[in-house]
């Protein structure tokens, strides 16, 4: 999903750079979650808007629904790299509610 050279900045402001950065945080997360507070079938929900800068370089704004009711923000910068959307740098604005 994230390009090579992408960047994420966490909620509490953590910075993580590079593709290979970034799947290692999400390795890290989802390993250290402990399987029971993951309950069956969980899945997060989108919704967004998306502004193309250029035909190659959109700005998603959004939100995400959590199955306990909690909803966050988050930014995306995508580009479309041989013919493919990637992500090239994401914010999680966090829980708003």
């Amino acid at each position: 999903l994230y390009t090579e050279n992408a960047d994420r900045r966490n909620s509490s402001g953590k910075h993580t750079r590079g593709r290979a950065e970034v799947e290692k945080m999400y390795e890290t997360l989802i390993l250290n979650r402990p399987m029971r507070s993951i309950p069956p079938n969980w899945q997060i929900s989108f919704e967004f808007e998306v502004r193309f800068l250029r035909p190659d370089v959109a700005i998603l704004d959004g939100f995400y629904s959590l199955p306990d009711s909690r909803r966050g923000i988050f930014t995306v910068l995508a580009t479309k790299e041989n013919g493919k959307w990637m992500m090239a740098a994401g914010r999680d604005g966090g829980i708003i509610n």
